[in-house]
């Protein structure tokens, strides 16, 4: 995706032309252009990076010519606000660190989880590979002087190289005579590189295989055998594991429990009798166990039956109707039935039987925009604010004072105003109208919906 460059003085501070960055993005790779300084060949460049907290970065960097080509990492602007970059050029003794190039790293509204902000060095490994190619080579310098000297006749023996053992990470490689003076025996010890962050644990596939017998995890173990001791307890868990009643409510034995279905805690302390139903979770004769989602009597065996024309799906009920717990309405819950909620919010008015939500909701338009038409009709947009899955019901009129019109509107023995569709307009379900009546602005347009979405 191209460059972000910037030229670098070394002989003198420029001036500064600070760096904008988004906040854990890493497709702009950075160019820095050496101005007055030519970077011999052989040199070795690295790139370290101070975040706001502290933190820092500190990676090898890619020389070509004059220019040094930094690879951003997501770590390098992990961190909003100001950070620093400060390029380092070594050539053998000689050592170059350039002024510092301001960073500022602004906020990324898309990132989601963004990664913690962590020190990374990216050149552990060849820095351990480094030591580790020096003990070689310090080793067998060592043999080939003392192979020299023998051939000159300066003495007579052998060198062999001993036992090669790995190292804690960080520790001193070493050269050890574990021989004699004649005949020398070289062991050497080399450092274990450390393993460094991974930046795509997100997207690396592992494979693993189930464990054999179920245990839990211990610390220090692999990422694989976790995930194959996880697998296992999930496989003899099984579906019954995550079911939202514990017991079977038409198989339970003397001296069970019924559970609660959310909390697993026992609601009623009395002993339920396997051959009588229960009324909402209550130990008594008469009642029966109902599903909550679909309506249907669970227990088989109980004496009373709800009749399934009888178990209704909101307030709105009738005297011969039941409850979703299985009970009777009072005299209170029955004048519900004439209690219906009108607003031009949306507002839940019940179920399907599926169990699908029904919403209803009014729209009120001033009909200024419905004009008569010489000759055709006109086409009239109302939005009605909502994504309509299924429509339920609908009424549509226009009124002005006391006098309504329910549409279609035939005023002189044709339809003047009529409704032609509903269809989907930008993000909202509107209404599309055909009109040649001129209504005018003292007029207002009312659709009442009732819907699925």
């Amino acid at each position: 995706m191209g460059y972000i460059t910037r030229d670098i003085y070394v002989q003198r501070r420029g001036i500064e032309n600070p760096i904008s960055y988004t906040r854990a993005t890493n497709a702009q790779d950075i160019q820095f252009r050496f101005c007055d300084f030519h970077i011999p060949e052989g040199t070795e460049a690295k790139v370290y990076v101070q975040k706001p907290s502290g933190k820092a970065v500190y990676n090898t960097a890619l020389i070509q010519g004059d220019k040094v080509m930094v690879e951003v990492t997501t770590q390098m602007f992990s961190e909003i606000g100001a950070s620093n970059i400060q390029l380092q050029l070594v050539k053998e003794e000689r050592t170059l660190v350039t002024f510092t190039q301001p960073v500022e790293v602004f906020q990324n509204y898309t990132e989601g989880d963004a990664p913690e902000s962590q020190n990374e060095s990216g050149f552990f490994e060849s820095f351990v590979k480094e030591t580790g190619e020096r003990a070689v080579r310090i080793a067998q310098e060592a043999a080939d002087e003392i192979e020299r000297r023998a051939d000159e006749g300066e003495f007579t023996g052998t060198v062999t190289i001993g036992e090669v053992v790995t190292g804690e990470p960080g520790s001193e490689a070493s050269v050890e005579n574990v021989g004699t003076a004649k005949d020398v025996v070289l062991n050497m010890t080399i450092p274990e590189g450390k393993t460094g962050e991974v930046e795509n644990i997100d997207t690396v596939q592992i494979s693993f295989d189930q464990a054999a017998s179920r245990e839990n995890i211990e610390s220090g173990e692999m990422l694989k055998t976790i995930l194959g001791k996880v697998r296992k307890w999930f496989s003899d868990l099984g579906t019954a594991g995550f079911r939202g009643v514990s017991n079977s409510l038409t198989t339970s034995a003397p001296g069970s429990y019924v559970l609660d279905a959310h909390q697993g805690k026992v609601l009623d302390e009395k002993k339920l009798d396997v051959d009588k139903g229960v009324n909402n979770l209550e130990a008594t004769e008469e009642g029966h166990w109902l599903d909550a989602v679909q309506g249907k009597v669970l227990n088989e065996k109980v004496e009373k039956r709800v009749e399934a024309s009888k178990i209704v799906e909101s307030t709105n009920i009738t005297e011969a109707g039941f409850l979703m717990d299985g009970k009777t309405t009072s005299d209170a819950i029955k004048g519900l039935e004439k209690l219906r909620l009108f607003s031009t919010a949306e507002t839940k008015i019940g179920y399907l039987q599926d169990g699908t939500p029904v919403y209803r909701k009014i729209v009120k338009t001033p009909m200024t925009s419905f004009t008569k038409q010489t000759s055709g009709y006109q086409s009239v947009t109302v939005g009605l604010g909502v994504v309509i899955k299924n429509l339920v019901s609908f009424n549509i009129f226009a009124f002005s004072g006391s006098t309504f019109y329910p549409l279609p509107y035939s005023g002189d023995g044709h339809y003047g105003t009529w409704l032609q569709s509903f269809t989907k307009t930008g993000t909202q379900t509107s209404m599309i109208l055909s009109n040649n009546v001129a209504w005018g602005a003292s007029y207002t347009l009312v659709v009442l919906i009732e819907y699925t979405k």
